[in-house]
């Protein structure tokens, strides 16, 4: 009967070593795939596309080709871009895309995250909208867009 017993206690240890394998197997393939996953690519003639365009010239320091994806009648330049407060740590989500005509907003989350020292790492997330208009065969960026705050000339 000591036998019997043994191989009872056994078996239900054996199967949750193989359930917590899976489990940290599982753990493990999932964290590979997330942080090789690509950022997805919107079309450029897309509203969307267009604010991918100028967030990732932005974010490379490219304030001329930041400025490209601006409306025409737009008062900001790049000197305003450089002068725009920047975090190295961010990261963009688009959430919704609406158009009307030639108008279309999109919002997007950014978050921001900063690492201190031990027990001071926080980020925080907020809202951007940006507008667009169609300019002809393309859409451009109207108003001050993030990160940009006050455009002024004079």
């Amino acid at each position: 009967m000591g036998t019997d017993a043994h191989t009872v206690i056994v078996k239900p240890n054996r199967i949750l070593a193989i359930v917590v394998g899976c489990i940290a197997l599982v753990t493990i393939v999932a964290a590979v795939v997330g942080a090789n996953r690509s950022e997805p690519t919107f079309d450029p003639a897309t509203p969307e596309g267009t604010v991918q365009g100028y967030l990732q010239a932005v974010f490379a320091g490219d304030d001329e080709t930041a400025v490209s994806y601006l409306a025409s009648d737009t008062e900001c330049d790049a000197d305003d871009l450089r002068r725009a407060m920047r975090n190295e740590s961010v990261r963009v989500v688009l959430r919704d895309v609406e158009m009307v005509g030639d108008k279309a907003e999109v919002e997007v989350d950014v978050t921001y995250t900063s690492q201190g020292g031990p027990f001071d790492a926080y980020e925080w997330t907020e809202n951007q909208s940006f507008d667009l208009v169609r300019e002809g065969e393309r859409w451009t960026l109207d108003g001050e867009p993030w990160p940009l705050y006050f455009c002024r000339r004079g």
